[in-house]
């Protein structure tokens, strides 16, 4: 995964849904980006853009996201392969393969973790 040298800080939070003001550089719909919370990289999509502003969906929990929080770009669409290969294998939302990840936390993933 590559980042890009675009560069967002956050301007809203509403649940899950973020908005961010582009400083510098561009995003295109269904781009995968990061919100940056201290050490963790919170993964979400990007569901709409209106000139510098971008929203963004966040598929994990919001909490302690503030406002000038930086954000990260990957230029990449959100995307999931299928193929032949996965048949028998557990995975989430986001096709992270939940029997493979190091999940000492119990049930559930702690953020970040993918």
């Amino acid at each position: 995964m590559a980042i890009t040298d675009t560069k967002a800080k956050v301007i809203g939070v509403n649940g899950n849904l973020v908005t961010v003001e582009i400083e510098e550089g561009s995003v295109i719909q269904n781009e995968v980006a990061y919100v940056l919370l201290d050490d963790l990289r919170l993964k979400s999509e990007v569901i709409k853009v209106l000139g510098k502003r971008a929203f963004l969906q966040v598929f994990e929990d919001t909490t302690d996201i503030r406002v000038g929080m930086e954000v990260e770009f990957t230029g990449e669409m959100l995307a999931a392969t299928l193929a032949p290969g996965i048949l028998g294998e557990i995975f989430d939302g986001l096709l992270n393969p939940l029997e493979k990840l190091d999940n000492r936390q119990g049930f559930f993933l702690q953020r970040g973790q993918y």
